[in-house]
């Protein structure tokens, strides 16, 4: 990957894991654990887009569609964490 193709990619991950905690976070410090777990399921979720050759909604090198389906994925399992713990 280019460095503009990983620039773009964490900058998706990461106005996508704001706007997830924005809305279903209570305290902002999960802000962080949100980040964390939206970048890299956003990175796990392209990689495996592209491992099954899924190329909807692809932007060069960024596989989109399936980067937002693994992020989706890794904040629903971390705010399920966070509110467990609570």
């Amino acid at each position: 990957m280019s460095q503009p193709s990983i620039l773009l990619s964490f900058l998706i991950a990461g106005v996508f894991s704001s706007a997830f905690s924005i809305i279903f976070s209570e305290k902002k410090s999960h802000l962080f654990f949100y980040l964390i777990a939206g970048t890299a399921g956003f990175f796990i979720g392209m990689t495996i887009g592209n491992l099954i050759d899924q190329r909807w909604l692809q932007v060069g090198e960024v596989n989109i569609a399936a980067g937002l389906v693994g992020s989706i994925a890794f904040l629903w399992f971390c705010r399920l964490g966070i509110q467990s713990a609570a």
